[in-house]
């Protein structure tokens, strides 16, 4: 901590007698500006008490002898900082504490603020015998004589004792170049077995928990550049390291055309048209949203969702590009992290396949494998070639799949709806009404539909390869009739003409069949009341046919599967008008359910079942152009520098690059200096008007890159005054603007101070009331700048 004292002593006793106080000097105001500020509070009368003050006078005051220094102590504040060397032979140095191969306790001189010295702790040397959680600690060493003091650089000390993890070193950033090797490491205390799960870019590496604390990356190229940092565990906790930038040079550099993050137009239905991915296809109606997408237990800025209560199934997304006049001659780079499943598209074409079947897919095409945990997938890297690339805007797509397990159906309908149409929350195979005989009442669940008695009313949905039956399958649902004359006619609940048919056989037989082909099968469940629900599920396993009514007796006969037909699929479809009959959630699954599926579907509830599963979905994608490398500057940084006015001030800046020659130009406050064309800027005797926001800029053949700033900050010794406040009629003492932080003194004796206030940096002047007293001592007032 640099610092300096200022002001000018004087006194004034008010009857027209002045006297100006020498300044005295003690050891700790060697090499800083020193004076004080004196102003009498007592008057001859009360009528004369204004404070009168000379102007405030300053000294450079050199040091008389030698100081301490030690080795290896680098001054990190503006002013030239006594160092520390180890004691002379004749011992004459006061060492407050000191240590080689020990640990130093952070301490303060003796009748010093702040942190607290180590008791005794006054040799050339710190031993502690006995260590133990007390003595944990960061230890510096302070040396003084009668000429200053300075300050060791600081060290840390930690037991082995401990046994949740505590790290003792840092991953260190590194610049390396393309083709070489990275070595990254962290050193940590704590019980054994520790383990050390690595990140890049706040991203898992796939290498997962290693019992090494080493990250080793060869070969390397422009995609292994980033941040990385590390996570320590053991049985007791964990512990984060601190972030290190990994760069590699390399004769190319990842421009972004496309960053992560950007917004997209997506959609969350099925798209049948395969025009959605063309350049000319944006359109508004698609909503809009900020990548990342996601949906299940992974973190995402922006959630997918459907109209239904359903999970996604599919999701869309696509956007424009421009690759530039001159990217007709590198490829593109594409970062995808999607899945489960996804296909890229460029200009409508496809240019990658992930964790998808091979062949044509369809919208219903589920991925090959689930996206398990709550990371987010890992990135996918490829080339577009830049012959792919058109003139002009390209368009991107992207085409993501979920998963789809065991538990799925391929359509299920809640016939919730008041009105149709009655939507298909899996498939999107929506009833519509064919006539007005339909009815919206009370279900088993919510509501149902009913066709109350018209034999000319039914619900129908178009057919799709997905509904046409080509091997095992089931279908079932909620069903009940209604009592009319006692030989009401049938009722199906659902059936596709040609290929299968589920129905009640009316009022007079009073069971529920099931037809494949030609075949029929009947459950012989007896009983059935009006307005009675039952839950009927058939099945069709390859060479039977089968149905069970509220979990009975399964009644099977021999089937032979029947050929595909482009017959839609109805339901609620009557012979005549007597009686009625109703349906609630309704399925249908292009597989066989087994025994203990039909029983959850049974007793937890078609919905619950159906509507349990949870699907990961996330999507993120990076396209970026290779560019030749500019220069980079691996101190990326804000720094500041503070010096007193007539000091000297020096910069050095090192850009790295694989292209030479390397040119350098330094600016302040975005100004050129002449000749600053360097890669040290030196100043020998800075001024007021060299404050500012230094700059280096380096550039070569491919571009030129701008450092970080540095900003000096120039210090010149303030002038105290005394002004009169108009608002208060007292007096107050005038602070000029200072740009660093100050601390007023005060004292009654020019031995021992005070300190009174203290204020931060600021551009404006400071103002600080005074407690004129005509009984008071004399007040003397001094300002120390602290950096």
């Amino acid at each position: 901590m640099g610092s300096a004292r200022f002001g000018g002593p004087m006194k004034s006793d008010l009857t027209g007698q002045r006297a100006l106080a020498r300044p005295t000097m003690r050891a700790a105001d060697v090499g800083r500006w020193a004076g004080h500020l004196e102003l009498d509070r007592r008057g001859a009368n009360p009528g004369e008490r204004k404070p009168t003050c000379l102007r405030s006078r300053r000294r450079r005051v050199r040091s008389p002898g030698p100081q301490p220094r030690c080795r290896g102590v680098r001054n990190r504040h503006s002013f030239p900082l006594p160092g520390l060397m180890p004691p002379p032979a004749n011992q004459k140095e006061r060492c407050a504490l000191m240590g080689q191969d020990s640990p130093l306790r952070l301490g303060a001189p003796p009748g010093s603020r702040g942190p607290d010295a180590a008791a005794g702790a006054t040799g050339s040397a710190l031993q502690l015998p006995a260590m133990g959680p007390s003595d944990e600690g960061i230890y510096h060493v302070v040396a003084s004589n009668l000429h200053g003091r300075s300050t060791s650089r600081l060290a840390r000390v930690l037991g082995r004792w401990v046994r949740h993890p505590r790290l003792l070193g840092d991953p260190q950033s590194l610049v390396r170049t393309q083709s070489y090797w990275a070595a990254l490491t962290v050193t940590a205390l704590g019980a054994e077995p520790k383990s050390y799960l690595w990140f890049k870019d706040g991203e898992t590496l796939g290498s997962g928990w290693s019992p090494r604390p080493l990250l080793l990356l060869t070969n390397l190229s422009p995609l292994d550049g980033g941040l990385y940092h590390v996570v320590v565990s053991n049985e007791y906790g964990t512990a984060t390291s601190a972030v290190a930038r990994l760069t590699v040079m390399s004769p190319w550099e990842l421009e972004p055309l496309v960053p992560f993050g950007s917004r997209w137009q997506y959609r969350t239905e099925p798209v049948k048209d395969e025009r959605w991915r063309e350049p000319g296809s944006m359109t508004n109606d698609w909503e809009e949203g900020s990548a990342p997408f996601g949906q299940g237990a992974l973190p995402c800025r922006t959630p997918l969702a459907s109209r239904s209560l359903l999970p996604v199934d599919v999701a869309y997304f696509r956007g424009m590009f421009k690759p530039g006049e001159e990217q007709w001659e590198a490829p593109l780079l594409v970062q995808l992290k999607a899945g489960p499943g996804a296909v890229v598209y460029l200009n409508g074409v496809e240019i990658r396949r992930i964790n998808m079947p091979e062949g044509p897919l369809r919208w219903d095409t589920p991925a090959l494998s689930p996206l398990e945990g709550t990371a987010p997938p890992a990135t996918v890297a490829f080339e577009i070639p830049a012959g792919n690339l058109r003139a002009g805007p390209n368009s991107l797509a992207v085409e993501l799949h979920a998963f789809r397990n065991s538990a799925s159906p391929t359509a299920f309908w809640t016939l919730d709806e008041a009105e149709p149409p009655w939507r298909d929350l899996v498939g999107g195979h929506d009833f519509v009404p064919m006539g007005t005989g339909w009815v919206s009442a009370g279900g088993r669940i919510g509501a149902c539909v009913s066709n109350a008695a018209s034999a000319s009313t039914w619900l129908e949905t178009a057919s799709t390869p997905a509904l046409q039956i080509d091997g095992p399958f089931t279908v079932g649902g909620w069903f009940a009739y209604g009592w009319s004359t006692g030989d009401d006619p049938p009722g199906v609940a659902l059936e596709k003409e040609g290929e299968f048919r589920l129905y009640y056989t009316g009022t007079r037989t009073n069971r529920y069949r099931f037809a494949v082909g030609a075949v029929e099968v009947q459950d012989e469940t007896p009983g059935t009341l009006p307005g009675q629900w039952r839950f009927v599920v058939a099945w069709f396993d390859g060479t039977q046919a089968c149905i069970q009514v509220d979990q009975g007796p399964v009644y099977c006969t021999t089937a032979e599967l029947p050929s595909p037909t482009s017959n839609p699929l109805r339901a609620l479809r009557r012979n005549r008008s007597e009686g009625g009959f109703a349906m609630d959630e309704v399925f249908l699954y292009r597989r066989v359910l087994s025994a203990s599926e039909r029983a959850e579907l049974f007793t937890l509830g078609v919905r619950n079942r159906i509507l349990s599963p949870s699907t990961n979905l996330w999507f993120d994608l990076r396209l970026s152009r290779l560019v030749r490398q500019r220069p980079f500057f691996p101190e990326v940084s804000v720094r500041t520098l503070v010096r007193k006015e007539g000091e000297s001030a020096g910069f050095r800046l090192t850009a790295c690059s694989a292209f030479a020659p390397i040119q350098y130009q330094w600016l302040r406050d975005g100004h050129l200096l002449p000749g600053a064309t360097n890669e040290v800027l030196f100043l020998p005797f800075v001024g007021i008007e060299d404050a500012g926001r230094y700059h280096l800029v380096a550039s070569n053949a491919a571009g030129a890159t701008t450092s970080a700033p540095i900003h000096l900050v120039v210090v010149r010794a303030p002038v105290l005054s005394v002004v009169k406040d108009p608002d208060q009629g007292g007096w107050s003492l005038q602070l000029p603007p200072v740009p660093v932080p100050c601390t007023l003194w005060m004292s009654t004796n020019l031995l021992e101070w005070v300190p009174v206030t203290t204020w931060s940096a600021s551009p404006e002047a400071s103002f600080w009331p005074l407690p004129v007293s005509p009984d008071g001592p004399a007040a003397f007032y001094r300002l120390e700048l602290s950096w």
